[in-house]
Order: C-alpha cells, then structure tokens, then sequence
C-alpha cells in the first residue's frame, strides 16, 4: 500500500509542474490584462494584452511591469502578486510594478481604466 501512495505522491507531483529539460521543475504564470494597457516582463516573449501564459524555472521571482495607454491609468493588480512601485513613464504613462514568486503555477491580473 506504501508503493501506491508512493506512486500517487510522484505522479501529482509530476502534475503540477513539468521540467525544462535539464531535470529543474518549472511552473506556468498566467498574466491577465484588463483595460488599455499592456504588462512587460523579461521572462515574457513580448508585450501581453489579454491573456499571456509563460513556463519559468519553480522558485523563480518575476518582476512585472503595467504600463496604461495614453489617457489610461492603472487600476491595480490582482492574485499572487504584490506591487512595489507606481509611477510614470518617460512617455508620461502611468506604470506600475509587481512582483510574484513562481513556486507553483500562477495567475496574476492586471486592469486599466480610461480616464
């Protein structure tokens, strides 16, 4: 009965994340964009409108930068995220960041508001 447990521990174990290849475990981060703006990271392969889903290394911190459309602001940030700056742009767009530590998989939104 120990083996089956045993067996049932690693597979929901497997199931939760996967691997890179090289044996290190990796997780998803779902990025979520509500509103006229768009969220910039370098672990994302370009700007994320919409819905954005990425596989990063397990354990990894992602910073996450939200930068509103002209005439936009950004309303806040939501899910495992917390935020640590807010200012503006050299374009004069309001922006703000969040970080996130990636230790399983995550979702994280961000929402913009026309002014």
């Amino acid at each position: 009965m120990a083996i089956v447990v045993v067996g049932l521990i690693a597979w929901i174990a497997v199931g939760c994340g996967g691997s890179d290849g090289s044996g290190r475990a990796t997780h998803t981060l779902t990025v979520d964009v509500q509103g006229p703006g768009l969220v910039r990271s370098t672990v994302l392969t370009g700007d994320c409108h919409g819905s954005c889903t990425v596989t990063v290394a397990a354990d990894t911190e992602v910073e996450l930068e939200g930068t509103a459309d002209a005439n936009s602001f950004i309303q806040g940030w939501s899910g495992d995220c917390f935020m640590v700056a807010m200012g503006t742009s050299t374009g004069g767009r309001d922006t703000s960041i969040c970080k996130v530590l990636v230790s399983s998989a995550v979702r994280v939104g961000a929402t913009f508001i026309s002014r």
